[in-house]
């Protein structure tokens, strides 16, 4: 490591939970309304890009089971040095790599190093909610996580970005989950290995059992996700009307509590972020599934990096073992550079430092994995201090692939 500056439950306590979620459900997206009226209202992704002076593109395809799937591609001016594909975390969308000014957002400062950004729109996010398939009010439309965002998104968008663009490797670039996704795919698809020429995992979701942002560890001791489960909502919206209405208007006449609520529910520290672009990294919340939420939940309490566990007949039936498998990521070969944060409290540096990089005893460390002290979990795609991400930059040029 290197340093850097249920049973059912019973009445009284289904209506606590109920109350909490939706306190969650009215807070989660709002808060982050910080009274800001003179920027554009909910961005999309093109918007954010073509806004900064760069040309924008849409590109759609298919997953192997049957998800369409949506990623915005910066597009390059004349010869790249490379193709970088980003891939986004919980509850938020391709959005949230372009959501700052080009001087310190880390999308627009690969682009500007003359590299071919391609970012990518994970199933359920707004702009990836069709499949020829499921229904997408339907359960099966939702089930999905870690598991499935990893065997079939990230699969999917590597070969089509690579196709398209007639190279035979990639940067991958991932954030939170998108890390959890991905070293769950890289761990038993060689195919893949051999197309990801350089990882570089910021934040990587994995194991998360020492969580302590309290939004996530009180929606799990209340077993939230079960509740959503039972009540048959199979996802949650990353926008909500009646937050916008009632806790926005709140927000902006009391900023100051909802910074500070920011930082007690979410770990995260608004000083370290563009405070003139907080409507637009809340625009860019986005959904996520239920039976995402409860893998989540799984490999929390479990402290184990293991498929889902739907219970002892049905394991049976699926794995064919009364227990989910583990991943094993000693099949990990791919040159990585791990990044953290020692203010994180979702990817708490203890489990970084304590299993995910004891678990990549065949990875290619091309550094060793870096504390960044001062960094929360968010500040990996917002902060406003462009310094890190120039390193970035020049790691994916060191190390990234350029055939």
């Amino acid at each position: 490591e290197s340093s850097a500056t249920a049973p059912r439950l019973c009445t009284h306590k289904m209506m606590l939970q109920t109350l909490v979620l939706s306190a969650l459900s009215l807070l989660m997206p709002a808060l982050l309304v910080a009274g800001v009226d003179d920027l554009p209202v909910n961005p999309t992704v093109e918007d954010l890009i073509v806004a900064q002076g760069y040309t924008a593109e849409l590109h759609k395809f298919w997953t192997a089971d049957e998800f369409e799937l949506a990623a915005h591609r910066i597009v390059p001016k004349g010869v790249s040095a490379g193709v970088v594909l980003m891939v986004h975390g919980i509850m938020t969308n391709a959005g949230c790599w372009v959501a700052n000014f080009p001087q310190n957002d880390f999308a627009f400062m690969l682009h500007n190093a003359g590299f071919d950004v391609w970012l990518l729109n994970l199933r359920g996010s707004r702009y990836s909610l069709h499949s020829d398939r499921y229904d997408e009010d339907s359960e099966q439309f939702w089930k999905w996580g870690p598991t499935e965002l990893g065997d079939y998104d990230i699969p999917a968008a590597v070969d089509y970005v690579l196709n398209s663009t007639g190279r035979s490797q990639l940067t991958l670039v991932t954030h939170s989950e998108g890390g959890g996704a991905a070293i769950g795919v890289l761990s038993h698809n060689a195919d893949l290995r051999n197309k990801v020429g350089f990882w570089l995992a910021l934040a990587p979701a994995v194991y998360i059992h020492d969580n302590t942002c309290p939004a996530m560890v009180i929606a799990d001791k209340l077993h939230v996700d079960d509740l959503l489960y039972d009540l048959h909502i199979w996802h949650l919206s990353g926008t909500d009307t009646l937050a916008d209405l009632f806790v926005g208007e709140f927000c902006k006449t009391l900023p100051d509590f909802c910074k500070y609520t920011i930082s007690f529910l979410f770990g995260w520290d608004p000083s370290n972020c563009n405070q003139s672009r907080i409507e637009v990294y809340a625009s860019q919340v986005d959904s996520t599934s239920t039976h995402n939420l409860q893998h989540v939940f799984q490999v929390m309490d479990t402290n184990q990096m293991a498929y889902f566990d739907y219970g002892t007949q049905e394991n049976l039936a699926v794995y064919g073992t009364p227990m989910p498998p583990l991943y094993n990521f000693s099949t990990v070969d791919v040159p990585v550079a791990i990044f953290y944060g020692g203010r994180d409290t979702i990817v708490d540096k203890y489990d970084v430092e304590t299993y995910l990089v004891p678990s990549l005893d065949h990875a290619r460390l091309v550094v060793p994995p870096t504390e960044i002290q001062h960094f929360n979990h968010f500040d990996f795609v917002y902060a406003t201090d462009g310094s890190w991400f120039t390193y970035w930059v020049e790691l994916v040029q060191q190390f990234g692939p350029r055939a």
